[in-house]
């Protein structure tokens, strides 16, 4: 009884530590990130950081990935239907077909499975502007299953 008391707290302990170790790994390349952006990185200061969560536009977009396919996959079943002479019906399915085949193409490969997996962390703080005041600003930032960051700031926000 000791032992599995003892297992459950070592791993509930490994658990709570992962996910700090998770946490400080998303902060710092954050942290890294913005200092390397703003005009002054001594005028950054880190005013919060949402907990690590799951990404809801990496779920959206994985469903999108997969209605892609099943749109493809309905648009061959319509064309098999057709009758061979109706040239006009089959190069309007053959045209919609290929504008879907380019749409799931600019998904990439990390898509086949449709079960990816992403955190985002918004993240709060201060930086000098150009005129040299301290402004208040928020930032997404994204980052893939192993946490490392994949989308940073397309907008020249942190650059002000």
């Amino acid at each position: 009884m000791k032992y599995l008391l003892l297992a459950t707290i070592l791993f509930a302990t490994s658990c709570a530590s992962d996910s700090n170790s998770h946490d400080a790994m998303a902060k710092s390349q954050i942290d890294n990130y913005v200092k390397s952006r703003v005009k002054d990185p001594a005028g950054y200061e880190a005013v919060s950081y949402s907990p690590v969560k799951e990404d809801a536009l990496i779920q959206q977009e994985d469903q999108e990935y997969l209605m892609l396919k099943d749109s493809i996959k309905k648009v061959d079943e319509q064309m098999g239907q057709i009758l061979s002479t109706d040239f006009q019906s089959r190069d309007a399915l053959s045209k919609l077909k290929e504008a879907l085949q380019q749409r799931l193409a600019a998904f990439g490969a990390d898509y086949k499975t449709g079960s990816r997996k992403g955190y985002m962390v918004v993240h709060t703080f201060r930086k000098k502007n150009a005129a040299g005041a301290m402004v208040l600003d928020s930032v997404r930032f994204r980052f893939d299953s192993s946490y490392q960051l994949i989308e940073k700031p397309d907008y020249a926000v942190v650059g002000n």
